[in-house]
């Protein structure tokens, strides 16, 4: 298992377990993995890696910055982008050999949910949004088989989801 496998899974523990009541923390992981992976894509040189890291770095304060003084709009564009992410990380989970038109219209499809959703439950997005990118993240650093990774998704979206609403419970 490489560094950023394991980093990769630390984010979606945290993310998975802590999303709603760290949300800024939330809102910057989300903006550096995105930052990172546009990085990698758009930076093949040696340099590749540390330019990615600058692109994950800068999103991710823009994503922090966002969240504590534009909270509702962190929350639609992290909604829209997380649930984005999800639905394309069930879909190659059902389909791991999908086409990239299909993953496409699955990501575009989860993160109009995500927007529409973000705007009218608020806190309800915000913990299904990082328990579902939560626990992408993580079966996605096992690199499990596909049967294999729905359970295990599931299991930790289940798991998230119970963890997340009983401290919002503890604290009403």
């Amino acid at each position: 298992m490489t560094t950023m496998m394991v980093g990769q899974m630390v984010v979606g523990a945290i993310s998975l377990l802590a999303g709603r009541r760290l949300f800024w923390l939330f809102v910057a992981l989300v903006g550096f993995v995105f930052g990172f992976r546009l990085g990698m894509q758009w930076f093949s040189t040696d340099a590749g890696f540390m330019m990615a890291a600058v692109a994950g770095l800068i999103l991710a304060i823009l994503g922090a910055l966002l969240a504590v003084f534009a909270q509702k709009a962190a929350i639609w564009i992290i909604g829209a982008l997380a649930m984005g992410a999800g639905a394309n990380y069930l879909l190659l989970i059902w389909q791991p050999e999908a086409s990239m038109a299909a993953q496409a219209i699955a990501h575009v499809v989860g993160a109009i949910l995500g927007l529409i959703l973000a705007g009218a439950l608020f806190n309800f997005v915000l913990i299904a949004a990082s328990v579902l990118w939560g626990a992408a993240l993580i079966v996605h650093g096992f690199e499990p088989r596909p049967d294999l990774g729905l359970g295990l998704f599931i299991g930790l979206s289940i798991l998230g989801l119970w963890v997340q609403t009983s401290t919002m419970r503890d604290r009403s």
